[in-house]
This record gives C-alpha cells, sequence and structure tokens, in this order.
C-alpha cells in the first residue's frame, strides 16, 4: 500500500511538471501570421510536442500551396549533439524555461549552417519558431502556431 501511494504521488507530480511545461502539447498553425522569405505559402500545419526524461519529442507538419507537405520528427534532447551527415552536427541547447535552439553546424569549418529558435508566450498561448541561414540576423521563415491543448 505504501509503495503505491509513492507511485501514485511521483506519477502526480511527474503530470503537474509536464502539464506547466509551456511546449508541451498540440500547436495548430495560424498561416496569417507566419512568413517564409522565399515566397512560400503555407496554408495549414501544426507541431505537437510530448515530454520525455531527456526533453521533448516532437512532430512538425506544414502543408503548402500545391499541397506540398514539410513533415520533422524527432527528439529535442537539450545538451545534446547529433551527427547529421559526414560534416554535419546539430545541436540543442536550452536558453530558458520557455526558449530552446537547434544549431546545425559544419564541424570542418565551424560555420553555422541554421539555427532554430523556438520561443513560447504563455499568457497569449503562443509558440514562434524562427530559422535563421548561418549567422545572417535575418529569419528566412517565422513560423506562429496558437496553443490547443
Amino acid at each position: 500500500m505504501r509503495m503505491l501511494c509513492r507511485l501514485t504521488s511521483w506519477l502526480v507530480i511527474s503530470m503537474a511538471a509536464w502539464a506547466a511545461d509551456p511546449f508541451v502539447g498540440h500547436w495548430k498553425l495560424d498561416a496569417q501570421k507566419s512568413v517564409f522569405m522565399d515566397g512560400s505559402k503555407a496554408i495549414d500545419g501544426g507541431i505537437t510536442y510530448e515530454p520525455t526524461r531527456l526533453g521533448y519529442t516532437f512532430h512538425e507538419v506544414t502543408i503548402f500551396d500545391g499541397n506540398q507537405v514539410a513533415q520533422r520528427r524527432g527528439p529535442v534532447q537539450f545538451g545534446a549533439e547529433k551527427r547529421l551527415a559526414d560534416r554535419v552536427v546539430a545541436s540543442t541547447s536550452k536558453i530558458d524555461d520557455r526558449t530552446y535552439e537547434v544549431v546545425y553546424a559544419n564541424t570542418l569549418s565551424g560555420r553555422l549552417i541554421c539555427v532554430f529558435r523556438y520561443v513560447v508566450y504563455p499568457q497569449i498561448r503562443t509558440l514562434i519558431a524562427v530559422a535563421y541561414r548561418g549567422d545572417n540576423e535575418k529569419p528566412i521563415q517565422t513560423l506562429v502556431y496558437d496553443k490547443l491543448q
């Protein structure tokens, strides 16, 4: 009985921590507020974050004019580096409780390839994902999402 109470308490505390995490849940793309500098036009999409022991698992879908679909999915593990290709590595850093970024870099030259920064504004239930090419300060895309749950 005592073990069951401890297990139940642990589950309640874990669920409360996950519920308080501003990223966790389903987000719907606000196509009207999202911008692609290459002229692309998104018409629908969304992103889902699920908590894991080391961060999150995410699944992102963006639907463009002409029925083109872009999908990305995978782990978001803070402090981790992942080799993606012969000379490309992605590193994920948690900036604060509502911000993280993924940096793609060339391992030989050390040059940045692109940076994705994700920021949640819990007071207005909005997630903004901004992508930058290299070390350019001008974004190449800005995706705006509204929290569904």
